[in-house]
């Protein structure tokens, strides 16, 4: 009876780990005649003959394997064990595996050897890889695994299992109740070593923790209207300057500013400069395909917070922060607001966002205090400043005397840098396919090539054309040539787009 009494206990934590991981999908769950249906008010009973017992523990006792394998090498029951667990982000795996080395090296123990199970299936190899350690060094390091490890002096055994093979990545210490005053601390000290191992802090990297190269972008590469400039080394390349001031007066260190401004005006390019401008903090940039979730925002944050003082550089926040509607764009607004709410925890953070549609960003983002209380709006650009970037884009290209870019600066009104950038590079296709070049085949730009891309580019611009009360053709961009946005104020959240052919423009215009 004994034995199978042990059997019986087995198979009660095959059920509990069914419960947390399902059945394997090449398996029939057996079924229980004779076990009670649940009731939400009784506890579970379950109830079955010897014959049972036997019979379901011989199918898939196999389901044990790594409970077995740690119970023999520990010498306890589950029971008489206790296990730790810490979730890290996937970014810091290749950290955090170093680090569970360094623990066990650092406290005497000796790993014995190494196993690996995978749910519903028999041992399979400890799976390993190359990971970063650190900014340019990657080592083969354990990915999925059990390490069985024991300490010289008196014997004491503990079993770490590291997966990083999920979303995120898992490290779970096992070892005897009786040593729980030696192993209480084990994660924070692990903890410990992630820290002094972090090669991240202080770097420019991704929301994903992958490092950016931006060491090429400076001042010189963006061009902006008078006090622009100034605005952004005021509130925030010199904000990490002002930490002991904002500490003596007692003031929260962390702030929020929206860069604010239609498409190509340079917003992204400011971030670039910025990331490589900025020496005190880590730079990490988030952009629309980093948040997803709610638990994206989430994580970008606690990212933050551990690498603090952190910029949080986040792109095109109208398309995770719009007003709140149902489902996930609300709960991923709501988490956003939440986070940015933060007094303590947000210490050392500096938050900043760009939007080319601020009208379609939440109030709550947008207007309520301590959330972007610096809004710095990315306008269009001067005539003197569009002659600057022709100069910068088309420097060493042959023209005519008759093109004076002081003059076709001035035709290009209501261009941003986008826009002249692609006018630049429209002339110079237009100088190649009309045979214009010398004899070495090198282009030579006349005046009818800068007249006619401008034009090109205005057609493509679509200059507002009114239609009905409130409703416009907005813009016929470059990439949807074929299509047109149709705008309407008219809708109670503000601004409402949407696509149509220009065959169907006209039947746009006959709805007045």
């Amino acid at each position: 009876m004994a034995k199978l009494q042990e059997q019986l206990d087995k198979v009660n934590l095959i059920k509990e780990k069914v419960k947390m991981n399902g059945w394997p999908e090449d398996m029939d769950e057996p079924g229980n005649p004779n076990e009670p249906e649940e009731k939400d008010d009784e506890p579970t009973v379950f109830e079955c003959s010897v014959e049972d017992i036997a019979k379901t523990f011989a199918r898939y006792k196999y389901l044990m394997l790594d409970v077995d394998a740690v119970n023999e090498f520990i010498g306890v029951g589950p029971n008489e064990q206790i296990e730790l667990s810490e979730v890290y982000p996937t970014y810091m795996n290749g950290i955090v595996s170093k680090s569970v080395l360094y623990y066990l090296q650092e406290n005497g123990f000796e790993i014995l050897y190494e196993k690996n199970f995978r749910w519903g299936e028999r041992e399979i190899p400890v799976e390993y890889g190359e990971m970063l350690t650190s900014r340019d060094v990657t080592e083969n390091l354990i990915i999925k695994g059990m390490q069985f490890a024991v300490k010289a002096a008196g014997d004491v055994r503990i079993v770490i299992n590291t997966n990083f093979t999920g979303m995120a990545g898992v490290v779970t210490i096992s070892f005897e109740k009786q040593y729980m005053d030696m192993f209480s601390n084990a994660l924070n000290e692990i903890n410990k070593y992630i820290d002094k191992l972090d090669y991240m802090r202080g770097e420019k990297i991704s929301a994903s923790g992958k490092l950016l190269n931006v060491s090429t972008y400076s001042w010189d590469d963006v061009v902006l209207e008078d006090g622009i400039r100034q605005t952004l080394e005021m509130n925030i390349l010199n904000f990490f300057d002002k930490a002991d001031l904002y500490k003596i007066n007692e003031i929260p260190f962390k702030k929020g500013a929206m860069l604010e401004g239609s498409p190509g005006t340079g917003k992204t390019l400011i971030g670039k400069v910025l990331a490589n401008k900025i020496d005190k903090a880590t730079f990490i940039l988030s952009t629309a395909k980093d948040i997803s979730s709610s638990e994206d925002v989430s994580n970008l944050f606690n990212m933050a917070r551990r690498l603090a003082p952190t910029v949080i550089f986040m792109e095109d926040i109208d398309f995770f922060g719009p007003s709140r509607v149902a489902g996930k764009v609300m709960r991923v607004t709501g988490e956003l607001l939440n986070q940015m709410d933060g007094m303590e925890d947000n210490v050392g953070i500096l938050v900043v966002a760009t939007t080319n549609h601020p009208e379609m960003i939440d109030d709550a983002i947008m207007r309520r205090p301590g959330r972007f209380d610096v809004r710095i709006e990315v306008g269009a650009l001067g005539a003197a400043n569009r002659e600057k970037l022709l100069v910068k884009f088309l420097n060493g290209r042959q023209k005519t005397e008759d093109v004076n870019f002081s003059e076709i600066s001035i035709l290009c009104d209501g261009f941003n840098g986008s826009h002249m950038k692609h006018l630049a590079n429209d002339v110079c296709i237009h100088a190649i396919d009309s045979g214009s070049m010398d004899e070495q085949g090198k282009i030579i730009l006349l005046k009818e090539h800068f007249t006619s891309a401008i034009d090109r580019i205005k057609k493509h611009m679509g200059i507002v054309d009114d239609i009905d009360n409130g409703s416009a053709i907005a813009s016929i961009e470059p990439c949807m040539e074929t299509k047109a946005s149709y705008v309407k104020d008219e809708y109670v959240e503000g601004f409402n787009g949407f696509l149509f052919k220009k065959s169907e423009i006209e039947d746009i215009r006959k709805r007045k």
